[in-house]
């Protein structure tokens, strides 16, 4: 597996839990230091 294939697999993608519409990504990296994502349809923020 290349570097760039396991990269490709290291994150997760959601549904907003606000709305319901938008797609969330997030990295591995993000997770594990904790860093904001916000919804681009309603504006909901994460992780709490």
């Amino acid at each position: 597996m290349s570097k760039k294939d396991s990269l490709s697999q290291n994150f997760v993608k959601f549904t907003c839990p606000s709305c319901l519409k938008s797609e969330i990504k997030r990295t591995a990296h993000e997770r594990e230091i904790g860093s904001k994502y916000e919804c681009k349809q309603c504006g909901f923020t994460g992780p709490n």
